[in-house]
């Protein structure tokens, strides 16, 4: 669809309101002559990889990625998740983020979201990708919620809702 858009309707701009919209997008629509504003980049150097055509706006992704790891590492030190009124336990994350093209890598591989809030001292009991197709998703959801809560998750988070 991005390269027909570019190729066939040739627009000046686009606007991608999804980041990971720009991972398996941008570079396509860019050879197009297309410039395209995303928000941030799941594949790395969107900028240069794409000579300019594709730049990102708002809060980058490492950005996000810091400021989140941040709060949940003092989230899980100071607070506890609440079972009942008076009793509470400590929080067991569970991290759930839709199978865009390459975020997977951004959120499991090396240096990515998992794998830095275990460093802050997270605990992380269990990571779920689902289709981000929503009418797929809604399949998938019951068995997601089955698998944290076997896992003990009590707060789940979703990196790349925003």
């Amino acid at each position: 669809m991005a390269e027909d858009i570019a190729v066939n309707y040739r627009p000046f701009a686009t606007l991608a309101s999804h980041g990971s919209i720009s991972t398996y997008m941008c570079d396509r629509i860019a050879k197009g002559g297309v410039h395209n504003l995303a928000t941030y980049d799941f594949g790395g150097n969107l900028r240069s990889r794409t000579n300019g055509y594709c730049l990102p706006i708002g809060m980058s992704w490492e950005l996000q990625v810091e400021r989140t790891v941040s709060y949940l590492a003092w989230q899980s030190k100071n607070t506890r998740y609440q079972v009942s009124p008076g009793v509470t336990e400590p929080r067991v994350y569970g991290i759930l983020y839709a199978a865009y093209p390459k975020l997977d890598k951004s959120i499991e591989g090396p240096g990515g979201v998992v794998e830095r809030l275990r460093a802050a001292g997270v605990t992380v009991g269990h990571v779920a990708a689902i289709n981000p197709d929503l009418g797929v998703s809604q399949a998938q959801v019951p068995n997601v919620v089955a698998q944290f809560r076997s896992a003990g998750v009590n707060t789940v988070v979703m990196p790349d809702a925003g």
